[in-house]
């Protein structure tokens, strides 16, 4: 009795369920990832757009605020002009840049002090810069007057007779050229004192143009605008230049401060960021780990359930399958129709049964089948590898043995091809043609298709009688023999005609290298006017003449041919220039001696030219070439006088 069928009980349903299920977990996880992928994003994105810069331009800020502070440390004590001049356009750069740098931060009240104090040290070291400037003038200024000073001195006359002169005056030199070498403000001073001593002594013992130039370099040194009023400059304003770099380095560490007090504040918001994101990373961890011990126990809850319904059902019927040949009423109970595995297994039972029945009748047809096979007057067999399975007797009558069993027993030819595999596609196929039994003179045509016999692809092998088809193919191809020999053959000469030339020359066209031949031309001389002389019906006799006379000189290895009107061909196979040239004269002589009078010839008979020409192995001319050749030849012949041959 049919159970009443529900939703539920189709297995379709409840693997669409259970996939469904897992599916639903899948989604959900995988839109947790997404989220938490992007918030880690969000926060990704934030540091790399607005922290990360923000501490990358504060940090780049304090780097060059400190070297600011280096630079103005070096510049108030550089020497050099050429280095200072170097400091303050990288001080001037250093300074944009911290303005650039700052420009760049959120507005804030730190950024904003940061600002003014930058706003403060811009004067102080543009001041800085001014009052270096002013150094290095003075510093100019000092160098001038210092040469100035060497010049005079050592272009003066010194009266290196007074000794004490001398040493005054070179030591006078000495402490001016040192002057310049020294910079510290107590060195010059000191330096100053030698020299105003040297100056006191020389004055009471040089002559008077010498006193006039000690006056001179005494005003260079004491004057308003001299090198001690320089002196004096230069002392207060590297003061200036210390008080200026402390006031600078005081308003530098005050950025520092500020900078750092804003780095830690970002650094601070950055930290607590990184903490949130943690924490929640945390939480999705555990909420992922959830979900996922949720599905597994899903998954593992729907396989135990697919297992009692599917599974389980499956193997059940595989066992039903490979163990019995058809399903009893026994099995069935182990199954419900209502369900997709339980409606096919039903489904296979009738299935079965109608195959079993099916087989039943095949085996009685069969059975007829094989009776009829054996009492039938076709030759037939079964073949299956190398074992003759069945046969009738008309088929072991055809090899005349009684009983096969093996394939080796037939002809090889047979065997073999009966032996090769057929597929059921193919149909019935001819495996060999014109099969003759020479004992009944009768001709057989092999076919063989695939079958079934006893449940086995088998080989189904038939000899068919096509005597009348074979008789009548070869008395069709003795009549198309002799019609085109008769083509071939000139009707008065009885020589081969100019079709069996272009035969023949066809086939050395398509012969390989290596086989030699010879082609001779000949013509009957002035044979016009000896049919103008004695008619037609003579000269056709002539014709034939000569043509008897050449057939009969040719040998086996040559073929005489009309070639057109009087004109003969001989083409020599194998052919070599002794027995070619000894074949031409045998024929000009045989008709020489026919002694047929023709009074326009010279000789007063009738008489033949000949031009002969020989193929060389290793050449590549054609066989056409040949032959023109020897049509020269023969008129080269003929304007020798005839009767003769030219090779």
């Amino acid at each position: 009795m049919t159970q009443e069928k529900r939703f539920f009980h189709s297995l379709r349903w409840l693997i669409g369920f259970v996939f469904s299920v897992i599916l639903l977990f899948l989604v959900a996880i995988s839109g947790l990832l997404i989220y938490q992928m992007e918030k880690f994003n969000t926060v990704a994105r934030e540091h790399a757009e607005s922290h990360i810069p923000i501490l990358e331009v504060l940090t780049t800020t304090q780097l060059s605020i400190t070297r600011l502070s280096s630079i103005g440390v070096e510049l108030v004590a550089s020497t050099s002009g050429a280095k200072s001049r170097t400091l303050i356009t990288h001080a001037n750069e250093l300074i944009a840049e911290i303005a650039y740098n700052l420009s760049l931060l959120e507005e804030s009240k730190e950024v904003y002090e940061l600002r003014e104090i930058l706003d403060s040290v811009r004067p102080g070291i543009q001041l800085l810069i001014d009052k270096k400037q002013q150094t290095f003038e003075l510093k100019e200024r000092f160098d001038a007057d210092i040469l100035l000073v060497k010049h005079l001195l050592t272009g003066a006359f010194v009266d290196e007779a007074n000794m004490e002169e001398g040493n005054l005056w070179r030591q006078l030199l000495l402490e001016v050229s040192n002057l310049q070498s020294v910079g510290k403000v107590y060195e010059l001073k000191r330096g100053l004192g030698k020299i105003h001593f040297y100056l006191e002594q020389l004055d009471d013992i040089v002559s008077p143009s010498g006193v006039t130039l000690l006056d001179d370099v005494e005003l260079i040194f004491s004057g308003e605008d001299g090198l001690e009023s320089i002196i004096k400059q230069r002392e207060i304003l590297q003061t200036e230049l210390v008080s200026l770099d402390t006031q600078n380095r005081i308003l530098m560490g005050s950025i520092v401060d500020y900078g750092q007090r804003i780095y830690s504040q970002r650094e601070k918001r950055v930290a607590q960021q990184a903490q949130e994101l943690q924490s929640s990373a945390g939480l999705s961890r555990n909420i992922l780990i959830l979900a996922i011990v949720a599905m597994i126990v899903i998954t593992f809850a729907s396989y135990l359930v697919l297992k009692r319904r599917l599974f389980s059902k499956l193997v059940n019927l595989q066992g039903i399958v490979s163990s019995k040949d058809s399903i009893t009423d026994e099995d069935l109970l182990s199954f419900d129709e209502r369900n997709e595995i339980g409606s096919l297994v039903y489904q296979l039972k009738d299935y079965l049964d109608t195959i079993e029945l099916q087989k039943a009748q095949l085996a009685q047809t069969g059975s007829q089948l094989e009776s009829m096979l054996r009492y039938s007057r076709l030759c037939v067999a079964v073949v299956k590898r190398d074992k003759i399975l069945f046969h009738n007797d008309m088929f072991a009558d055809l090899f005349h043995i009684s009983q096969l069993t093996f394939l080796s027993e037939l002809p090889h030819n047979v065997a073999k091809l009966a032996k090769e595999p057929r597929k059921l596609s193919e149909g019935s196929v001819v495996l060999l043609s014109g099969y003759h039994d020479i004992v009944r003179d009768k001709w057989f045509d092999m076919r063989a298709a695939n079958i079934l016999w006893d449940g086995e692809n088998c080989n189904f092998i038939m000899f068919l009688d096509v005597t009348d088809r074979e008789k009548a193919t070869q008395a069709f191809e003795r009549s198309l023999s002799d019609a085109e020999k008769k083509a071939q053959i000139d009707g008065l000469t009885g020589l081969y005609n100019r079709n069996y030339f272009d035969a023949v020359m066809r086939d050395l066209n398509s012969e390989s290298d290596g086989v030699s031949y010879a082609f001779v031309v000949i013509d009957i001389d002035q044979f016009k006017e000896y049919n103008d002389a004695f008619g037609h019906l003579k000269g056709d006799a002539v014709l034939s003449k000569v043509a008897e006379t050449i057939q009969y000189c040719v040998s086996e290895n040559a073929n005489a041919i009309r070639y057109g009107g009087e004109e003969f061909v001989i083409i020599i196979r194998d052919a070599d220039q002794a027995s070619t040239r000894q074949l031409t004269n045998q024929i000009l002589q045989r008709v020489l001696e026919l002694d047929i009078a023709h009074p326009a010839s010279a000789h007063k008979v009738v008489t033949v030219s000949a031009g002969g020409a020989i193929s060389q192995v290793d050449s590549n001319r054609t066989p056409i070439a040949y032959f023109e050749e020897a049509d020269k030849k023969l008129y080269q012949a003929k304007a020798a006088g005839r009767n003769c041959s030219v090779f």
